[in-house]
């Protein structure tokens, strides 16, 4: 997995993670890999939605420590937010790295490109 630092506009330091497309996902898991994932989106976005990725672990980034415990270990976790611009995502990715988890990847698009390109979901209330 690769991770880079890099500076973003105004001098902060970025972090970028690998990212995996919906449709990359779909074919590891097609091909029996286990996939974990995490879902990191705000309150309100996730009540809005009101759907989920099948069995996505919900974790905030004020919480992560106690949240991770949830998320299954050995296989590759795939972190997502509501869209390209949820800056949660990168938060807590690098968070699940510093605990252990190997590999950790950023489901490029979040969300919403899961949701247009119709792959399943299931009720947030299956949580």
């Amino acid at each position: 997995m690769r991770r880079v630092a890099r500076r973003g506009k105004e001098g902060a330091i970025v972090l970028t993670f690998s990212r995996i497309t919906p449709r990359q996902v779909v074919a590891r898991t097609t091909k029996g890999e286990r996939v974990a994932f995490v879902d990191v989106r705000a309150d309100e976005a996730l009540s809005r939605a009101g759907l989920r990725l099948g069995g996505a672990v919900r974790v905030r980034p004020a919480s992560l420590v106690r949240d991770a415990t949830n998320v299954p270990r050995g296989c590759a976790v795939v972190v997502y937010g509501h869209d390209e611009r949820d800056v949660d995502v990168a938060r807590v990715a690098e968070g699940l790295r510093s605990q252990g988890f190997r590999e950790v990847r950023v489901l490029a698009g979040g969300f919403s490109a899961w949701v247009e390109l119709r792959y399943a979901v299931e009720t947030a209330a299956a949580a």
